[in-house]
């Protein structure tokens, strides 16, 4: 099988800088073509014909998921195939901001915050944990017949329990456990006693806490990715909470000052951009480390603003919707065949190479959400026929 595919774990058979760069220019501008001509009246908009005044709809955020993917499988192909530094190469990081509002402005909006229930945890582990596992299953296997790793019982233990850090197998899943993590800050905050002002207060100060806890202690060998999107969660839950304030204010101002609105978002997300190294978290400087955490609230700000201008384009993308409605799978699925066992990517032309690659990708996580799904199915009918009988 090893005539088949290359692995670039260590950085190890890469492609060409130059080539490589001229390469993502091109794949590039082949999705920005596909975005315009995928383009499709919205589904908000043939529902409410004129009255299109919702934020933060399904369609917004699918959007803004398929962009994330976009950045996702860019930012690795950068990193971890093309040898050199890219314009890109820290896109898997933006997407990882991107995700990370996407998820505290949808849990604001869908469940409040306000005596949340065990079922939303249960929910929340449920919507993640088929999927992972089948995942896991995957890629523990792959990993021992293509690569020949294999892990300790005691790894394999805490991976399935969702204890993930950025390293085999499935290292990239380390955000899956992050976000467990945060669904449960979210759970305790929704259980105070105490106004949503000061829920949003909590959220920030135990998001701080924990990153306080990481960076002064043996856990920061561990967890030191969280640390770099500390500020992201909470910024993003406070602006789902104040949705309709925070978006009348600024939709008054796309309005009345359309060129100073677009020129203020695409500041804040160059400055996010230009700042977005994370040397700084290889310093031992904790002052620093802290401040540097707020970094990401620039793009926060201007994927807020972002929000206005595509809900009053009033179109939506087909294929980043697409993207957008598997992300969670494409995530799941993509950086082993991208890193640990290439069997496209090294293959020349690389654009053609990417673009063989994402729809294997996009075809693997359609059967494995249909996989999922038929699992939980049945799991619900076991579990309901174990309930009646007890």
């Amino acid at each position: 099988m090893k005539e088949y595919f290359v692995s670039h774990i260590d950085k190890t058979h890469q492609i060409g800088t130059a080539y490589g760069s001229i390469s993502l220019i091109y794949i590039l501008l082949i999705f920005l073509t596909l975005i315009v001509l995928t383009c499709r009246v919205s589904k908000q908009e043939r529902v409410h014909e004129n009255l299109f005044v919702e934020h933060f709809t399904r369609d917004t955020t699918g959007a803004f998921r398929g962009l994330a993917i976009v950045l996702l499988l860019l930012g690795h192909l950068s990193e971890k195939c093309i040898a050199g530094g890219t314009f890109i190469e820290d896109g898997g990081r933006w997407a990882v901001v991107v995700f990370l509002f996407v998820s505290g402005i949808s849990l604001s909006k869908t469940y409040g915050i306000h005596a949340l229930g065990k079922r939303f945890i249960l929910g929340r582990i449920r919507r993640l944990a088929t999927p992972y596992w089948l995942s896991l299953a995957i890629f523990l296997a792959l990993d021992y017949y293509l690569i020949g790793y294999y892990y300790s019982i005691k790894r394999i233990i805490m991976a399935v329990g969702g204890i993930m850090f950025p390293w085999p197998p499935m290292g990239h899943a380390w955000f899956i456990t992050y976000l467990l993590f945060l669904y449960g800050l979210y759970y305790v905050v929704s259980i105070l006693v105490i106004t949503t002002k000061k829920k949003v207060v909590a959220l920030f100060l135990m998001s701080y806490l924990s990153m306080l806890l990481i960076i002064n202690t043996k856990l920061f060998n561990y967890l030191a990715l969280w640390v770099i999107y500390t500020a992201v969660f909470p910024a993003a839950v406070l602006i789902g909470l104040y949705r309709d304030k925070i978006l009348a204010f600024l939709q008054v101002f796309y309005h009345k000052f359309r060129f100073l609105y677009v020129a203020v978002s695409l500041i804040m997300m160059a400055c996010y951009f230009a700042t977005s190294s994370h040397e700084w978290l290889a310093q031992p400087d904790n002052v620093m480390r802290t401040l540097h955490t707020f970094q990401p609230i620039t793009m926060v700000v201007s994927l807020t603003m972002l929000t206005i201008m595509i809900d009053s384009f009033r179109h939506e993308s087909a294929i980043l919707q697409l993207l957008g409605e598997y992300s969670y799978e494409i995530y799941l699925l993509h950086f082993p065949f991208m890193e640990y066992y290439d069997f496209v990517l090294f293959r020349e032309p690389l654009v053609a190479s990417f673009y063989l690659y994402s729809a294997v990708i996009l075809s693997m996580s359609y059967i494995m959400r249909k996989v999922a799904n038929m699992t939980n199915r049945e799991l619900n009918i076991l579990f309901s026929r174990v309930k009646r009988s007890a």
